[in-house]
């Protein structure tokens, strides 16, 4: 497989990012975990590729930078005269591990576990008006209007049961050769975000990836063919067979930039760690894989790992020594990436 496919043939207006991202200053009071590349990405889309010819939806706002950015750019367009609005949608409920992103992008107003940020939210979006809709949603149950979506930015796929949630409300919606969707999450290293490689994959003849955005864990897919949801399956981790994994994550290679190769290894091997002792043998070649190339692979990663295989170790009851094997890879990575 041609890992850089993406590269060949890239949409038109994604070419034409980055001319001007020197310059590029974020809106103002646009408070998050997502990267100016990314940002830059939304604004340039809602300005100058959006058509009007169905919704902009933004699942998982978080603080709203997202939606600023779709709307700053939308409100330079003067081509779409139909759906002129982002629809913002998050259930604005705070998590404890919210805490260090919170104070990394110095957010101004601290939150205890279990509080709503919804009307601070609604608050900091006002401004764009008419451009912006803001909804407090559970996605596990809640059901879109049936209004095609032309622009699907998911930054919530942070379990299976979401991901069934996603696909199967949104998903149907989107338009062939015209939609596209991006999967924020696609190119990090934590077990859940397998849903965006395995699912993508699964679903790769209705979407062809585009872009990724550089320097960021973004990936855009450009949807060629509609999803039906009579024929989408149930998407659990025991769907997929061994030999699906590897195709899955060989295709979600060919996804992202070289660089950021070594974040799908690591979130295919914690994957892996969660599917308990059946998986052993796929995890220790996947250790094996990740030492003989180990270039960007940082602590925080090997801490993850370590992390996923205690808990599912506790949870599975798995014997000490599949903990114990594991352990001591992270420990040998950790000496090695500390040597000289």
């Amino acid at each position: 497989m041609n890992l850089s496919f993406w590269k060949r043939s890239p949409d038109a207006w994604t070419g034409r990012l980055y001319r001007k991202s020197r310059t590029y200053r974020r809106p103002p009071q646009s408070y998050s975990m997502t990267t100016d590349n990314e940002l830059e990405l939304l604004e340039t889309y809602a300005r100058d590729r959006f058509t009007g010819a169905g919704r902009i939806v933004d699942l998982g706002c978080w603080y709203g930078a997202t939606t600023m950015s779709l709307a700053r750019g939308l409100a330079e367009n003067t081509r779409a005269k139909s759906f002129r609005s982002v629809d913002a949608i998050d259930l604005f409920e705070w998590h404890e591990w919210m805490n260090p992103n919170a104070d990394r992008v110095n957010l101004p107003k601290r939150y205890r576990t279990g509080d709503n940020f919804y009307e601070d939210v609604r608050d900091l979006l006002r401004p764009y008006g008419s451009l912006v809709r803001v909804e407090k949603q559970n996605l596990l149950t809640y059901v879109p209007p049936p209004d095609p979506i032309e622009f699907l930015f998911v930054d919530a796929m942070k379990n299976w049961e979401l991901a069934q949630a996603i696909v199967s409300n949104f998903f149907p919606l989107l338009l062939p050769e015209t939609s596209y969707v991006v999967q924020q999450d696609f190119a990090y290293y934590f077990p859940e975000i397998a849903t965006n490689h395995l699912i993508m994959w699964r679903l790769r003849d209705c979407f062809r990836c585009v872009h990724h955005v550089r320097r960021s864990c973004s990936v855009v897919f450009r949807c060629v063919k509609s999803v039906d949801p009579a024929r989408l399956p149930v998407f659990t981790p025991d769907l997929f067979t061994p030999e699906m994994i590897d195709e899955a994550y060989d295709y979600s290679f060919a996804c992202v930039s070289r660089d950021a190769r070594i974040m799908l290894e690591v979130a295919k091997l914690n994957f892996l760690i969660e599917r308990g002792e059946s998986s052993r043998d796929a995890v220790r070649r996947q250790m094996r894989r990740i030492a003989r190339s180990s270039r960007g692979l940082s602590s925080a990663m090997l801490g993850e790992v370590r992390t996923v295989a205690s808990k599912t170790a506790a949870a599975l009851q798995l014997p000490a020594d599949w903990l114990g094997e594991i352990d001591d890879w992270v420990s040998s990575m950790l000496q090695a990436a500390a040597k000289p």
